[in-house]
């Protein structure tokens, strides 16, 4: 689907604007299927712990089939126009945020997946231009507070997922929670469009296995 999208729409003003041209893309190509945004997370029975009511960005149903895609648009400052298109990206920065907000956005998907009683699948899907999300930090390892979150190109992800005792009050307030994954997920990077932004993509899949 990102292929077919990026042919077209190779930058996007919002993550919003992202999520409607990838649905509308996802119902181009899969004309018979429900193609919905926003809707609400089943919960299942181990959900007790999870406030609130919770939506997913993009839902497929195709018969007995289901498949949950939460996306992120992350971007650093940047003017520019394609076609006949301006476009102001925003400096999203606190990519320490960022990782974990990812990394919760995987965990929704892994209890979507894991509700019982029908076919379901999903993925976390993040457009970036930003490079240091996706490249090996300078910093040495052992050095940095968000160490369990980082998502460069070659890192292996599972278990659970905690802030460094460096961290700051103001970088976790609201995100506090320890994060536990039921997967294992190596992170790999590629192109989504060279011009004119060079946006890259991460896609984490999660299946039943």
């Amino acid at each position: 689907m990102l292929n077919g999208l990026a042919a077209n729409r190779p930058v996007f003003h919002s993550e919003a604007d992202f999520q409607f041209a990838l649905a509308w893309e996802i119902q181009k190509t899969l004309p018979n299927a429900q193609v919905r945004l926003e809707s609400r997370l089943p919960r299942g029975a181990d959900d007790e712990q999870v406030r609130g009511a919770e939506y997913i960005d993009i839902e497929i149903r195709s018969g007995l089939a289901r498949t949950a895609l939460e996306l992120k648009y992350i971007t650093k400052k940047w003017v520019g126009q394609f076609a006949d298109e301006k476009f102001e990206l925003k400096n999203h920065s606190a990519l320490d945020q960022r990782r974990y907000d990812i990394l919760k956005d995987l965990t929704r998907i892994e209890r979507f997946v894991g509700v019982d009683g029908e076919s379901r699948n999903g993925a976390v899907v993040v457009l970036t231009n930003d490079q240091a999300l996706s490249s090996v930090p300078t910093r040495a390892w052992g050095e940095s507070f968000d160490a369990a979150f980082r998502l460069h190109e070659g890192v292996f992800l599972s278990g659970a997922l905690a802030w460094g005792a460096a961290a700051s009050v103001g970088t976790t307030r609201g995100r506090v929670r320890q994060l536990e994954l039921g997967g294992e997920y190596s992170m790999t990077w590629r192109a989504y469009a060279d011009d004119p932004v060079s946006l890259k993509a991460l896609v984490i899949e999660v299946d039943p296995e």
